[in-house]
């Protein structure tokens, strides 16, 4: 028989009917598009699993992201009222200098009258730098959140050629936070290490060379940091800080051209070790 299916009759009041067929092609038809609505709702659901998944992740980090910014604008107002206070110390000063000088009336020396016109000065000066202060937080807390890493190494280059320290610890330091093992950051801190030893700033020297050979071991400056530190350290007088990294230079960058330069020092205070000239402390 050429048709295999389930015949439904129904007859009518006038004694006629229909039947109705389902073919072998069709049921395998019905079966086939039954599968693939399944496969496409099992698709879906691990499509939305996957969209939870994202969306919790992406959650996750953004309560990081602002956690991380509420503790540094608690820090930053920390100092902001630390200021405050010491602003608020030397107006104390002032009016009780104001009221001495009201109380002596005429007859106040020239001494006193000026030391109570160089506390305002001071305290005219004091007020400024707060301003300042809080005018250069906020543009660094609006900074760090929307500028890019090549914007950061230009501002830091700027600071670092204006000597403006204070500054460029602020702006190295987001850079850090926010770009830690960026290739731009390793220039920055290159940088500005270079002229922290041209203004003879020898303890910021020393933490942003550690910062550097922390997190670039390997990087373009890292025999330049090396000789830094030694620099520095010879200078403050302690030779075996200073023999440590002149020897770490050598040992990792003998095909450096300085190299010939750090064996003569190395030997000069080597052959100073039993003397009363001998750094080392």
């Amino acid at each position: 028989m050429k048709y295999i299916g389930i015949v439904f009759s129904f007859f009518l009041f006038s004694g006629g009917g229909c039947s109705y067929v389902v073919t072998r092609d069709e049921v395998t038809d019905l079966k086939s598009r039954v599968g693939r609505m399944s496969e496409m709702v099992k698709q879906r659901r691990l499509e939305e699993k996957q969209l939870g998944e994202a969306v919790g992740k992406a959650r996750r980090e953004l309560v990081r992201i602002m956690e991380a910014r509420d503790r540094y604008q608690t820090s930053q107002a920390d100092f902001i009222r630390k200021v405050r206070s010491d602003l608020a110390l030397l107006r104390t000063r002032l009016a009780s200098l104001e009221r001495t000088l009201a109380g002596l009336k005429g007859t106040v020396d020239g001494g006193l009258k000026r030391e109570a016109d160089e506390t305002a000065a001071v305290l005219k000066a004091r007020a400024r730098e707060l301003v300042d202060l809080e005018n250069s937080l906020s543009a660094l807390v609006a900074f760090s959140m929307k500028h890019k890493p090549e914007g950061l190494l230009r501002i830091i280059k700027a600071l670092a050629d204006a000597k403006e320290w204070t500054l460029l610890h602020g702006y190295l330091g987001t850079f850090a936070l926010k770009h830690k093992g960026h290739a731009l950051l390793a220039e920055a801190i290159s940088y500005a290490v270079g002229k922290l030893a041209a203004g003879q700033e020898l303890a910021k020297v020393i933490i942003y060379s550690g910062l550097y050979l922390r997190q670039f071991p390997t990087g373009s400056h890292h025999g330049e940091m090396l000789v830094q530190m030694a620099e520095v350290y010879h200078k403050l007088l302690n030779c075996t800080k200073a023999l440590q990294y002149y020897n770490d230079f050598l040992r990792s960058h003998a095909s450096d051209p300085k190299v010939s330069a750090v064996r003569l020092v190395v030997k000069t205070i080597t052959s100073q070790r039993h003397s009363r000239q001998y750094c080392a402390k």
